[in-house]
Formats: structure tokens, C-alpha cells, sequence
């Protein structure tokens, strides 16, 4: 039996062996404990054995191949591309440089440096372009960019298209502003902190509350925002 499984394992190809090890160690226990009820009987030769048994070796073979490609190691997914994760950070910084050239007190609300930031999604800086157009007198293009500004999340933007829209349309406006000036505000914006306790304070967007314009006054004074410490 020893030589019929050795012969089966020579015959057969290699990659057909993974997981054969264990079916053929079980076969040979088998086949010596019937060796050993079986005590001076002719043995049969290695491929004799192999011609009785070849449909249960062969199913061996088959199980031990399944078992072998089941148990493969799964092939590793080639790595992702992380370039449009490197394109979106590289956006993010660009973004971020031309928003802090467009705020510096002598850059021109119009520079090239507001209008990238715009481009790049940094509403504050479409903002500044609106208040640019508001103070040249084109009201048509303040309230274009100041809305734009507004979408995009930024108080100043809504603010600036509440104080341009139709009476109708101011109280829309207001209320939005208020909204995006306090989460400018929670994050330490002092302009925002201002201009949010004079929207309570006049009543602009909601209810007139003089005790929580107090409030946002120190707080767009201790961010360092000196038109608030005067209040």
C-alpha cells in the first residue's frame, strides 16, 4: 500500500498534492492495521492496489486539492491610488494660503488672491469679493457673490446678501446668518462673535436679546477683536 501511495504521489502533478499530506498519512494507518488482521496473505502490488482503488484515491486527490486551493494564502489587493488624496490635501493647503493672503488688512478685497481662495471653496474669501463690489456700487455683483458666499457657509456672505436681498427675502437671509456666524463664532472667529451680538442685539434673524449680544461682545473681544471691547 506504502508503494501505491507512492507511486499515486509520483504520478501526480505537484500543485494537485496541496493538502494530500494528511489524506495520504490516513491511508497508510488503514492500510497497516489491515495489514496486520490480514498476516501471511499475499500483498497486492502498487498498481494492482491502485487499479481496485483508483476511484477513492482519486477522490482523495481531488479533496486534497480543494482543501489546498481553499487554504491559499488570498492574494494581497494592490495597493490604491493615493493620488487624489495628495490632489485634495494639495487643494486644501493652496485654499488655505490665498485665504490668509485674501484677509490681510492691506490686500485689496479683489486681489487674485480672493478669488482663487473663492474658486477653491473658501467662502469667507467669496465674501470679501462681495464686499469689494458692494463699496465699488455693482449691487447686482455684491449679492452674486455674497450669496455664493452664503451656500457655501459663510455668515458674512449671508449677512451681506440679507442686507442687499428685497425686504421680502431679508428675514431668510438673516437667519442664516446667524446660523453661520455662531459656528464661526464656537470656533474662535472673532469677526463672527461680533457681528453675531449685533445681529441679537438689533434683532436681526430672531429675537432681540441684549444679554446674549453681551455675551458674544466679550467673547469677539477677548479673541482680539477690538471694536468688541469698546461696546
Amino acid at each position: 500500500m506504502r508503494d501505491a501511495i507512492g507511486f499515486l504521489v509520483r504520478e501526480t502533478p505537484a500543485r494537485s498534492l496541496t493538502g494530500f499530506a494528511s489524506s495520504r498519512a490516513q491511508l497508510t494507518r488503514r492500510f497497516e492495521r489491515a495489514t496486520l488482521i490480514n498476516v501471511g496473505r499475499p500483498q497486492p502490488s502498487a498498481r494492482q492496489v491502485i487499479g481496485r482503488g483508483a476511484p477513492l484515491l482519486i477522490a482523495i486527490v481531488a479533496v486534497g486539492c480543494s482543501r489546498g486551493s481553499s487554504e491559499r494564502e488570498p492574494t494581497p489587493e494592490p495597493p490604491g491610488d493615493a493620488r487624489p488624496i495628495d490632489r485634495a490635501q494639495a487643494r486644501g493647503e493652496n485654499m488655505l494660503t490665498f485665504a490668509a493672503a485674501c484677509h490681510e488688512p492691506e490686500v485689496a478685497r479683489e486681489s487674485a488672491a480672493c478669488r482663487h481662495a473663492c474658486d477653491l471653496g473658501h467662502s469667507n474669501s467669496c465674501g470679501r469679493l462681495g464686499e469689494h463690489y458692494r463699496l465699488a456700487g455693482d449691487t447686482a455683483q455684491a449679492r452674486r457673490w455674497f450669496e455664493h458666499a452664503c451656500k457655501g457657509g459663510s455668515g458674512v456672505g449671508c449677512q451681506g446678501a440679507a442686507e442687499l436681498a428685497p425686504h421680502a427675502d431679508k428675514a431668510e437671509w438673516f437667519v442664516k446668518a446667524r446660523q453661520y456666524h455662531r459656528v464661526h463664532c464656537d470656533q474662535d472667529y472673532a469677526p463672527s462673535c461680533l457681528a453675531l451680538a449685533r445681529l441679537h442685539e438689533a434683532g436681526l434673524g430672531g429675537p432681540a436679546d441684549r444679554g446674549v449680544a453681551a455675551h458674544y461682545l466679550q467673547r469677539a473681544c477677548a479673541l482680539g477683536e477690538n471694536a468688541g471691547c469698546r461696546q
